[in-house]
């Protein structure tokens, strides 16, 4: 596929992703925004870099309408709040020309129980609901992210428990890589006939290779000049810079 058009994503949908950027889906995109377009549950073997969260949300959101009465249409599960706080701010950009409004919990914002489109870890989420501060009757969709991280640290009965706790015609995504028999124990009681994709993956994980960080003294830009010049940086493959602003990304 060339364009995101091709997946099935309404234009107004298309039109927000290019004004952000994203122009030609990835592989992952590729196949699974027209599983989450047609409804069914979706299971992808993928991990960061893949284009999960345009894979998995913009096509939910782009299905789903807000509520009249307000609250979630969609959760998006997180292993943590800080991941919570990212994706919604992430989404939220995406979605800024839509009816529909995001949050996270404790993220800072405005009656997050609100909004249509509502992040937060499984045990945040559960709390709120058994508080009866959250209402999930409108519930048409959930994403879990990361479901292997999840599962990790605080174990699989918050996220079974929530899972349980939705209607059930509640469309169900899941991204998780490594599939371990945890997270395939949650797959199999909650996510009944759900698409698995890509079919053909390994799920030990990728060979990610190694992370070098190396502490350097001096002004940021002597700092990057000699990170980048150093004979140690002729065997590195890939460089990550972290700036605060466009002016800066030009200097």
């Amino acid at each position: 596929m060339e364009t995101f058009q091709e997946t099935g994503l309404p234009q107004e949908w298309v039109a927000a992703l290019a004004e952000a950027g994203l122009t030609a889906p990835t592989a992952l995109q590729e196949q699974a925004m027209p599983v989450v377009n047609r409804g069914n549950n979706l299971v992808a073997v993928s991990g960061p870099g893949s284009g999960v969260l345009v894979a998995t949300a913009v096509p939910l959101l782009a299905r789903l309408a807000p509520a009249p009465e307000g609250g979630p249409v969609i959760l998006l599960a997180t292993a943590t709040a800080d991941r919570a706080r990212a994706l919604s701010e992430a989404l939220s950009r995406l979605a800024r020309g839509s009816a529909h409004r995001v949050a996270a919990l404790g993220g800072g914002f405005r009656d997050p129980e609100s909004a249509s489109v509502l992040c937060g870890t499984p045990g945040a989420l559960l709390e709120r609901i058994r508080g009866g501060h959250l209402s999930i009757e409108s519930v048409g969709g959930i994403v879990v992210d990361d479901a292997a991280v999840m599962v990790r640290v605080d174990g699989a009965e918050p996220i079974g428990a929530l899972l349980d706790s939705l209607p059930t015609a509640a469309q169900r995504v899941m991204v998780a890589l490594p599939l371990t028999p945890a997270v395939d124990a949650v797959i199999e009681k909650h996510f009944g006939r759900a698409v698995r994709i890509p079919t053909d993956v390994d799920s030990s994980g990728p060979d990610r290779g190694q992370l070098a960080l190396t502490p350097l003294e001096g002004s940021r830009d002597e700092v990057l000049v000699r990170a980048l010049t150093a004979p140690a940086a002729a065997a590195v493959e890939r460089t990550v810079v972290f700036v605060r602003s466009d002016a800066r990304i030009e200097e």
